[in-house]
C-alpha cells in the first residue's frame, strides 16, 4: 500500500522530512570527506618526513639518518612529530620516542596503550631502512582529533539550524494556507446556512489567495444576483396573479349568492373556500418577501418566550 499524503500538513511534514534526510546525508558526506582528507594529509606528512630522514641512496646510512632526526627534533615545525630509529638488533639509535613495541610496518593508529607521553591518540608510520634498521615516526593527532570533534559538532549544529529553518518555514506556510482555507470554509458554511451576503475576506495583496477569494466572491455575487432575479420574478408573478384571483373570488362569491338553495350552492361554497386558501398562500408569500426585503421588520416586537411557553402550557 503506497503512502500518499492528502492533507497540507502531511505534505509539508513529508517535505521537511525529505529535506532533513537530504541535509543529513550531505552533512554526513561532508564530514566523512573532510575526516578522510585530514587522515590522508597526516599520512602524506608522515611519508614525507620519513623520506626526508632516509635521504637519497648516496647518503642513507644510519648515522646520517640519526643526524637528520636530531635536526628535525630541534626544529619548531616538527614539534608534533616524534622519531625513533633502531638498528638491526633493535637497539635505540636516535629519536626521543620510546616505544615498548614497534608498530607494524606501514600506517597504524594507537592510543593510550602505546605508552607515549602526552599523546592520547596518534598515527604511526614504520618503515624498514638501510642495513635492516627500523624508522618509526609518530604524529600527535590530539589537535587533529579536536578539530575533527569540532567539525562533527559544527555539522550537527548546522543540520539542526537548517532543519529548524525549514520546519519553521513549512509551519508558516501551513499556517498561512490553513488560515485562508478556514476563512473560505467559514464563508461556505455561512452561505449554506442561508447567508448569501457572506464573502471571503480579501487582504488586497492580490496574491494567489486573493485572486482565488475574488473569483469565489464573484461567483457568490452572481448566485446572489440570480436568486434576487428569481425572487423578483416570483414576486411579480404573485402580484400579477393576485388581482385576477381577487376578481375570480368576487365572481365566485356572487355565484354562491345566486346559487343559494340550489344544488350548485354547496359546490360554489367549496370553490370559494379553495380560492380563499390560494389567496392566503399568495398573501403569505408576499409577507415573506417583504420580511426578507426588510420592509416589515419595523413592525417586529420582542416576545417573552417564557411567558409564551407558560400560556401555551395553560391552554394544554
Amino acid at each position: 500500500m503506497s503512502f500518499r499524503p492528502r492533507s497540507l500538513r502531511a505534505i509539508m511534514l513529508l517535505y521537511v522530512g525529505v529535506i532533513v534526510a537530504v541535509l543529513l546525508a550531505v552533512r554526513g558526506a561532508n564530514y566523512v570527506i573532510i575526516h578522510d582528507a585530514l587522515n590522508r594529509e597526516v599520512d602524506r606528512r608522515l611519508a614525507l618526513e620519513a623520506h626526508e630522514v632516509t635521504g637519497d641512496a648516496q647518503d642513507g646510512s644510519i648515522a646520517a639518518m640519526a643526524r637528520r632526526i636530531r635536526t628535525k627534533e630541534r626544529a619548531h615545525e616538527s614539534a608534533d612529530l616524534m622519531f625513533l630509529l633502531r638498528d638491526r638488533a633493535g637497539r635505540h639509535v636516535a629519536g626521543d620516542l620510546r616505544l615498548a613495541a614497534i608498530p607494524p610496518v606501514g600506517y597504524s593508529d594507537f592510543g593510550d596503550g602505546a605508552g607515549v607521553d602526552g599523546v592520547t591518540h596518534g598515527r604511526a608510520f614504520v618503515k624498514r631502512v638501510a642495513d635492516g634498521a627500523t624508522l618509526a615516526i609518530v604524529s600527535d593527532n590530539d589537535v587533529v582529533d579536536a578539530f575533527d570533534a569540532r567539525l562533527f559538532q559544527a555539522q550537527w549544529v548546522g543540520l539542526a539550524v537548517a532543519s529548524l529553518l525549514f520546519a519553521g518555514g513549512a509551519a508558516a506556510i501551513v499556517w498561512q494556507v490553513s488560515r485562508r482555507l478556514r476563512a473560505m470554509q467559514r464563508t461556505v458554511d455561512a452561505v449554506m446556512a442561508g447567508n448569501l451576503a457572506s464573502r471571503v475576506p480579501v487582504d488586497g495583496s492580490r496574491n494567489e489567495f486573493d485572486r482565488q477569494a475574488m473569483a469565489f466572491n464573484a461567483m457568490l455575487d452572481r448566485i446572489d444576483a440570480l436568486m434576487a432575479n428569481v425572487k423578483h420574478a416570483a414576486r411579480d408573478v404573485a402580484h400579477e396573479l393576485k388581482s385576477p384571483l381577487a376578481r375570480l373570488r368576487t365572481r365566485i362569491a356572487a355565484l354562491e349568492r345566486h346559487a343559494a338553495g340550489s344544488p350548485l350552492g354547496d359546490e360554489s361554497s367549496a370553490i370559494l373556500a379553495e380560492t380563499d386558501q390560494v389567496l392566503e398562500v399568495f398573501a403569505s408569500l408576499m409577507r415573506l418577501w417583504e420580511i426578507e426585503g426588510g420592509q416589515r421588520r419595523s413592525h417586529f416586537v420582542s416576545v417573552d418566550l417564557e411567558q409564551l411557553v407558560h400560556e401555551v402550557g395553560e391552554t394544554l
